[in-house]
């Protein structure tokens, strides 16, 4: 799976699965198997909520992409 993304006029990147699979594995350290387009933070990769701000950080700043101030609720 590719995903284009565009960032002004200047940047193009194309983000893979492996991609993003790879910041997770180096985040979470979890087995790459684990990691399926299904697979859920909390239930099958067992993230805590530390672990999921250390893994949008790293996805921010790996990718360039970040996500809008909004309240992030877990239950």
């Amino acid at each position: 799976m590719k995903i284009t993304v565009r960032k002004g006029r200047l940047f193009n990147m194309e983000i893979t699965f492996e991609t993003v699979r790879d910041i997770i594995v180096d985040t979470l350290s979890c087995d790459a198997e684990a990691i399926k387009p299904e697979a859920k933070l909390l239930e099958d990769l067992e993230a805590d909520s530390l672990e999921i701000v250390e893994l949008s950080m790293s996805l921010q700043e790996k990718l360039g992409a970040g996500w809008k101030k909004k309240k992030i609720v877990m239950s």
